[in-house]
């Protein structure tokens, strides 16, 4: 089957930007919650292939290298323009990198530095491989800002001076020796989220804080005294982001008082009235600047024009979820989402996108899933439910119908039965689309809900497949669920199976136990006959995400890194081209009233693509 996909439409750009950095061979790279994202040949495009972090705190480009730190812990690093990731040696901390910096002379000494949340500095001396913690000095542990200062010159005599600086949520850490050992220096109690250090630093001894509620702050003596810089802003002035640029000014990014510059080393400064408010962080390049941006993703500024322009391309963006919705209108109407995206809406097949308020959550989504009158949404609170209907943007038509002490972490629905799984080993079932309740408890006490299938002739088996796993353990179990009459459930053992389950997908192709299917890691799963039938597919370890059955036969899924793979029978499966550069995150095939299958694609980005199936498999 030829598939030539269509374009239909983008998801707005946007989304938040925490580091932007370029390598030096004309590529950038940022870091966002929502993953990295590097800009190769004219385009943005997230990073999938082989690199294990969703959410992305940090990253560092030095001599060829490119470093990532990210949730929930750990350091990655790429040597070939990251193609290939590898796993940095990490051993005395599982807390998350926050920070990352470089010696001057890295290419000499292979000195590395990088913060952590709660215990203290890392590093290493052979550019990356290796880290150890560097803690000597250090009585407050949690680190949020890092830059080495100078050149790190050895011809100093007697001593060479190899000085680094340390953000703290309780002031400023300097050490003299590459981050061997460190001493206090002042802004005590004073929560240090940015540091800038003069590019003359060996002669002017420069350094300028960023803090998050007292401002901004002056050394003219390398650390050793501050002096408060007045803007003339009410307090708290929390700083963002300090950046020095090529010219030799200063810029720094103030929460709610956009952007500031100073061309006298940060004695005077001036703000810049055309700047974004919303800049999270900032770097120098050969051009201008690059901005990080809170919800519009990258703003740059041009040395030569200086105006500011927002980047139109960058999606700071990881959907998760591509739903159909039940509205009657023209052309398919869609819901996209994620974890920890703002849910939107599209009404006309994919081309135009709005946003919709998401349920009013201390943490992130969980699970989504669409009924015929319903938005449902899983959290740590429990169950949430948003009646479809016109304008979806009041926050308060959400409504918390099932309050839960454990969080609803998996959903599945089919017309008017909604099952929502817990990662305390529980089931919320209705029947009535959430206007009665009955709770049913897993063979496995305490075991987390992974995901849940409605068999699509519930009306007659009443049969529900439930996957789950134990947290901490490599123990993945599959149930048949029979629904009786009394309500009781009927539960009996498929599949127990000693596997990481990080990455699993249930479908179901009709009635009985030979039409089930499980995603697992890179491995397809189908029953036939009492036997688990395993098809391996050539995804070069990228796990599969997404499993569905078309309609009217044969088997789609996805896999991380953007390919999308079919099979008529779930043993032989082939690749369809036209996707490989983009990362898939959903798939669904609609038959429209005249009987057509289209098969819809979202990326994690944001983009919808759609291929009409002219041919059965």
């Amino acid at each position: 089957m030829n598939l030539d996909w269509k374009h239909l439409g983008r998801i707005p750009c946007g989304g938040a930007v925490l580091q932007i950095v370029p390598d030096g061979a004309d590529q950038f790279w940022a870091a966002s919650p929502a993953g990295l994202f590097v800009y190769k040949h004219g385009h943005w495009k997230t990073v999938v292939g082989g690199f294990p972090y969703a959410q992305v705190n940090a990253i560092l480009a030095v001599k060829g290298q490119i470093f990532a730190a990210g949730l929930p812990e750990g350091i990655v690093r790429a040597v070939d323009g990251g193609d290939d990731w590898q796993q940095c040696y990490v051993e005395q901390t599982s807390a998350p990198v926050t920070c990352l910096a470089a010696s001057p002379r890295c290419d000499r000494d292979g000195v590395l530095l990088a913060g952590t949340a709660r215990d203290g500095l890392l590093r290493s001396t052979d550019r990356g491989r290796f880290w150890n913690l560097a803690n000597f000095g250090l009585r407050e542990f949690t680190i949020l800002s890092l830059v080495a200062a100078g050149t790190w010159s050895r011809s100093k005599r007697p001593v060479p001076e190899e000085i680094a600086f340390a953000g703290t949520q309780a002031g400023v850490y300097r050490s003299p020796n590459g981050g061997r050992a460190w001493k206090f220096l002042g802004l005590e109690d004073m929560v240090v989220l940015a540091l800038a250090a003069s590019p003359d630093f060996d002669q002017d001894r420069v350094v300028i804080a960023g803090t998050e509620e007292e401002g901004l702050f002056y050394s003219s003596d390398g650390g050793i005294s501050w002096q408060r810089i007045e803007l003339g802003l009410q307090a708290p002035v929390s700083v963002n982001a300090l950046c020095w640029d090529r010219l030799g000014s200063i810029w720094a990014a103030i929460a709610g008082h956009g952007l500031w510059v100073s061309s006298d080393r940060g004695v005077n400064w001036t703000q810049q009235p055309e700047a974004p408010e919303d800049i999270l962080c900032l770097v120098d390049t050969s051009q201008g600047l690059a901005a990080g941006l809170a919800e519009r993703g990258l703003a740059w500024f041009s040395n030569e024009t200086r105006q500011w322009q927002i980047d139109d391309e960058m999606a700071a963006r990881r959907f998760e979820w591509l739903l159909p919705l039940p509205m009657q209108v023209a052309e398919p109407a869609w819901f996209a989402s994620g974890a920890m995206e703002t849910p939107w809406v599209s009404q006309d097949g994919g081309q135009v996108w709005n946003p919709v308020q998401g349920p009013p959550t201390e943490g992130i989504i969980l699970d989504m899933a669409v009924s015929s009158r319903y938005l449902w949404a899983g959290s740590s609170e429990g169950l949430w439910r948003l009646p479809i209907r016109e304008p979806m943007q009041q926050e308060e038509s959400w409504q918390l119908v099932v309050e839960s002490q454990a969080a609803v972490t998996t959903l599945a629905v089919r017309q008017e039965l909604i099952c929502a799984g817990t990662e305390a080993g529980s089931l919320w079932i209705s029947e009535d689309e959430g206007s009665g309740w009955q709770q049913v408890n897993l063979p496995e006490a305490q075991a987390l809900a992974l995901k849940v299938e409605i068999s699509p002739d519930f009306g007659s088996d009443r049969t529900l497949w439930v996957a789950a796993g134990m947290a901490g353990q490599r123990s993945l179990w599959v149930w048949r669920c029979q629904m009786t009459t009394t309500g009781k459930p009927d539960w009996k053992l498929i599949l127990d199976e000693r596997s990481d389950w990080q990455s699993l997908s249930l479908t179901c192709s009709g009635v009985g136990e030979n039409a089930l299917w499980i995603g697992l890691g890179s491995t397809v799963l189908h029953r036939v006959d009492q036997t688990w039938q395993r098809a391996e597919l050539p995804t070069q370890g990228a796990p599969i995400h997404t499993l569905m059955i078309d309609p009217s036969g044969g088997v789609f899924l996805a896999v991380a890194g953007g390919q999308v793979f079919t099979s008529p029978d779930g043993l032989d499966w082939q690749l369809q081209p036209g996707l490989q550069d983009l990362a898939v995150a959903d798939i669904q095939v609609i038959i429209d009233p005249a009987g057509r299958r289209t098969l819809y694609a979202l990326t994690l980005e944001g983009q919808i693509l759609s291929q009409l199936l002219r041919q059965l498999i």
